[in-house]
């Protein structure tokens, strides 16, 4: 199967990443993962409502499912 442009894209950016920076891929691709979940939350929730969980750290968003990342989410744009 012929990888799609967002894969060679990741792996091009993934590749000259661990140049710089002394990081497997794996870990690589674990922080970006996590970030991407904390991104997808805040984005969703949206800049005025991001107070309301201020007592969720990072590490405890990470450990989310994307569909828990969904309904909180839902819970806090629909109040």
């Amino acid at each position: 199967m012929k990888p799609m442009p967002n894969e060679i894209a990741t792996s091009k950016v993934y590749n000259e990443l661990m140049k710089h920076i002394p990081i497997t891929h794996l870990t690589l691709r674990k922080r970006v993962e996590k970030t991407n979940k904390v991104y997808k939350l805040f984005k969703g929730v949206g800049v005025e409502k991001i107070e309301r969980i201020n007592e969720t750290t990072a590490n405890e968003i990470s450990t989310f499912s994307l569909e828990q990342i969904d309904l909180i989410i839902a819970n806090i744009t629909s109040n």
